[in-house]
């Protein structure tokens, strides 16, 4: 399933203005281009798991570009092998994406639940588009 980029501003709840930017910093979905572009789910996943981190933590944009390719690719192949529990965890010095609840031995550390973000996704895309309701028109039979 593919994603347009009004699809990914209401699911990601992110503004116009802040997917633009993105698109400027995250080199997977720079060549992106307005209205036309679509998104897979493994990238709504991410873009998703960077939103949290980004206003739910505090994490600078700039933070991900050097990481980018690899968390989008990382998230892609972890959806392939069914979503198990995962953590994405941001230390001062790295990123990592793995299975394990465990804490690191750091005193500094970033943690965002991928499988919750997932079950979050598909619990707003199980639900009837509202904006799509009312833009139907009721013809009488």
């Amino acid at each position: 399933m593919r994603f347009n980029t009004a699809q990914v501003l209401d699911l990601v709840c992110v503004p116009k203005e802040t997917l633009r930017h993105w698109k400027t910093v995250l080199p997977p979905i720079r060549q992106r281009d307005g209205r036309s572009a679509q998104y897979t789910f493994a990238e709504l996943v991410a873009l998703s798991v960077i939103a949290a981190a980004v206003q739910g933590l505090a994490i600078p944009i700039s933070r991900f570009t050097s990481e980018a390719e690899w968390l989008f690719g990382e998230i892609a192949n972890w959806l392939e092998m069914g979503s198990p529990p995962a953590y994405f965890r941001i230390l001062p010095n790295e990123m990592k994406l793995d299975s394990s609840s465990e804490s690191e031995d750091v005193a500094v550390m970033c943690v965002v639940a991928v499988h919750i973000v997932v079950a979050h996704l598909k619990t707003k895309l199980a639900q009837p588009n509202e904006k799509a309701k009312a833009s139907q028109l009721a013809f009488r039979f």
